[in-house]
């Protein structure tokens, strides 16, 4: 027995030196997987202050989250006097984890703003608070309990039509971990069971323990980053399609269209309907929450890949295979819905495919297949049009028109 236990004692203990070693050097080599998101109370997730590692979807960049858990450069609280402030909420386009900070289309903005002389020499700061799958009622609840703090004179809402109007109805989304507005009676509810279901989970002394190894220990991030590209490896396997006999291509069925496909179509099922009512509800309560704070309020909409597809042919595949007149429904929707409530509308898509087009250069997607998030000629293309819309209004009292339609994203 006295054996066995100094086998035992000495197995553990080169274990242990093996993994400390292990730990030293991927901290030395720079290599790190964290968890960038955590359970929040008001919001379901959040950002987690701190944080920071490589990100790999879509494209390699490292990533760092700044204490106040916002995906941005550290900014005071307090802002300083002769300074403007322009607050963006939105989802994963403006998080940005695929692109450098200083590359994505906030970043531009401030330094257009600032070289632009639009606000008689006051400094602009752009601060960000995106976060990854939000919708709308999630960026409402960040307005609210979040961005008021940083005295913002400006608030602009980074609305991404292929799947915010999804994510604001859990009809659609069916994510029971989140917090969705419902419409009873004409008025707007907050159902916030996802407290319930998500976060006696989260809260759990297991839960807690896991998280706290994936924060601090190189070698689980390492492990669980394995196991994933593992497990998506074979699903791709698994799931690739069997060689099929050559068809007639005149007779062959196109599949059914997607639940994001339907983002393009004025909306008959009533689930779609619904989502949409809920969606521009929050979106008017967004900005009279904006206005009760003292600032302005501005809705940008974001391009959907296809929309900005240099191709014109595959372009109007798409669009006659959805049997619409063209694929601008979401934008035109809304800048409608903002021309009756007030609410001043930029939708970037007409500028996107109109660049894309000119110069036959992606602007979403990293793999040359224009699928995906903003690439970094995208942010700095979206950033351009975004700053000269706001110099264009800027001290009139006034943001609302159309952006100019440059095709020039120097």
């Amino acid at each position: 027995m006295k054996k066995v236990t100094a086998w035992l004692l000495l197995f553990a203990g080169s274990c242990c030196l093996a993994i400390g070693l292990a730990e030293v050097g991927l901290r030395v080599a720079g290599i790190s997987y964290p968890s960038f998101y955590d359970y929040n109370d008001v919001k379901g997730t959040a950002l987690r202050p701190g944080a920071e590692g490589w990100w790999f979807k879509e494209n390699r960049n490292y990533v760092r989250i700044n204490k106040d858990g916002r995906r941005d450069v550290a900014r005071p609280v307090k802002k300083n006097e002769n300074t403007i402030r322009i607050a963006v909420i939105g989802d994963s386009y403006a998080e940005a984890f695929q692109v450098p900070i200083e590359k994505t289309f906030w970043k531009g903005m401030e330094r257009r703003l600032n070289s632009g002389g639009c606000f008689s020499g006051k400094r602009v700061e752009v601060l960000n608070f995106g976060v990854s799958g939000y919708g709308t009622t999630q960026e409402y609840l960040t307005l609210q309990n979040d961005v008021f703090a940083y005295s913002p004179d400006m608030v602009l809402m980074a609305f991404y039509p292929g799947n915010d109007v999804r994510n604001n109805s859990y009809d659609l989304e069916r994510n029971p971990d989140k917090p969705y507005f419902v419409m009873e009676d004409g008025r707007m509810r907050l159902d916030q069971g996802y407290k319930e279901r998500l976060g006696p989970r989260s809260r759990s002394f297991k839960a807690r323990i896991v998280r706290r190894l994936i924060n601090i220990s190189r070698v689980v991030q390492l492990v669980i980053f394995a196991k994933e590209s593992y497990k998506a490896r074979r699903m791709a396997a698994d799931t690739e399609p069997a060689p099929k006999p050559a068809v007639d291509n005149r007779t062959k069925a196109e599949p059914p269209l997607g639940v994001d496909d339907k983002i393009f179509i004025e909306p008959v099922e009533e689930k779609w309907k619904k989502a949409w009512s809920v969606t521009e509800k929050v979106i008017s309560m967004t900005r009279d929450e904006t206005l009760r704070n003292g600032a302005k309020f501005f809705l940008v909409v974001i391009s959907v890949p296809i929309q900005a597809h240099p191709d014109r042919g595959k372009r109007e595949s798409y669009r006659k295979r959805l049997e619409v007149e063209d694929l601008f429904y979401p934008g035109r929707r809304l800048a409608k819905y903002g021309a009756e409530t007030g609410i001043p509308v930029l939708d970037l898509s007409p500028v996107m495919q109109k660049y894309a087009q000119t110069h036959n250069e992606y602007l979403h997607g990293f793999n040359g297949k224009g699928k995906g998030h903003w690439n970094e000629r995208g942010h700095q293309v979206a950033g351009k049009a975004i700053s000269e819309w706001i110099c264009d209004h800027a001290g009139s009292g006034k943001l609302s028109g159309s952006p100019k339609q440059s095709i020039s994203a120097s």
